[in-house]
């Protein structure tokens, strides 16, 4: 019953900020949050059975441009004291995007505080929070501008009329802080449910020094769950929803995963899991009228649908690959070829805690 009420109180969470999104630019998104923990929840820092957890992910989005976004991501964390209270990680994340390859790099520092909530160690409540420096840069030499159009292409000879810029890279103070609630009896059944935010401090992240707007806040919920299926632990359900919302924008990601153990590997619990979501952002495929755009912009629609393989050992060894393809209108740049990630986790070394073994949360 208690279950039932947890799951209940995050469905309502992440239905509220659906409905009151308006907190400018949006960020990269990855497709498989449990390689990149630590970059969707500073509270995961530490949340896992063993030593140190490395992981790293890469992502390349619209092939069929002749600039993809590309994304890197590199992470280690690991719970520290013998009761394994705190969590320490240092992650690095870097998108690069366009002609004049905007990147924003990201080097950011994590801690949490790990607090169990019953005696069997089966529920635990972690909070977290980091502390980062952001870089953005961009190619100026590359760089185009309205001004130089001739009415059929961009003519790089011409004199721009814009502004200059101050910079072609700047530093900014990033300020992030999270919270996971985690509940489960064994690998296969457990209950997940994750709250972050990031840009706490909202800084001005143009690289021009006048009418610089500020980075807004991104919020981001997760709640997933892992059913066992059969009295021999080889096959489990595992439904999710997550939302992410920034500076009026918003998005949704609903599915599941199916995970199946071999009978014949029972022992070593190697497993594999084949997931299908799909991404849900407004009004995606219509284009409604201004009178009913009110009511419709309320509404998610599919933008792309996500397929993921992962293989698991022991859980402390996996790797993973996702595929994005568009189901929006953007099929018609994309031609319906959208992002593909790849992902590895590695978990060193056993858990030494007199106060039992937390498992791995599957996000």
């Amino acid at each position: 019953m208690k279950l039932k009420k947890h799951i209940l109180f995050a469905l309502i969470v992440i239905q509220l900020l659906n409905y009151t999104a308006a907190i400018q630019a949006q960020e990269v998104h990855y497709s498989q949050p449990n390689a990149n923990a630590l970059a969707f929840n500073p509270a995961n820092t530490g949340l896992f059975d063993g030593n140190i957890r490395v992981s790293a992910a890469s992502r390349i989005q619209w092939l069929t441009l002749n600039n993809p976004f590309t994304s890197f991501y590199i992470s280690a964390d690991k719970a520290v004291l013998t009761n394994r209270s705190f969590g320490v990680g240092l992650q690095i994340n870097q998108t690069k995007a366009g002609v004049a390859s905007l990147a924003h790099t990201s080097i950011a520092f994590s801690t949490s505080y790990i607090k169990p909530l019953s005696r069997r160690n089966a529920t635990f409540f972690s909070f977290g929070m980091n502390l980062g420096l952001d870089r953005w840069a961009f190619d100026s030499n590359n760089a185009t501008f309205d001004s130089q159009y001739n009415g059929t292409i961009f003519d790089v000879t011409n004199a721009s009329n814009e502004q200059p810029f101050n910079y072609s890279s700047k530093f900014f103070l990033n300020i992030g802080a999270g919270a996971v609630f985690f509940h489960g009896t064994d690998v296969d059944k457990y209950f997940v449910f994750s709250i972050a935010i990031d840009h706490l401090n909202s800084y001005r992240y143009q690289l021009l020094e006048i009418n610089a707007d500020r980075l807004a806040p991104r919020i981001n919920a997760l709640c997933t769950m892992s059913i066992n299926l059969d009295k021999n632990h080889t096959y489990s359900l595992l439904p999710n929803i997550s939302f992410v919302t920034q500076g009026g924008h918003r998005q949704s990601v609903v599915g599941a995963a199916f995970r199946y153990v071999p009978m014949a590997q029972q022992k070593d619990i190697n497993a594999y899991v084949f997931a299908l979501r799909t991404r849900l952002t407004p009004n995606s495929n219509i284009r409604p009228r201004s009178r009913i755009t009110t009511n419709v912009e309320k509404l998610m629609f599919p933008e792309s649908v996500i397929l993921e393989a992962r293989y698991e050992k022991q859980q402390r060894f996996s790797i993973g690959m996702a595929y994005d393809t568009n189901v929006s209108d953007l099929v018609v740049s994309t031609k319906s070829i959208g992002a593909i990630e790849l992902s590895l986790m590695r978990i060193f070394g056993s858990a030494k805690s007199q106060k039992g073994i937390i498992k791995c949360p599957g996000l």
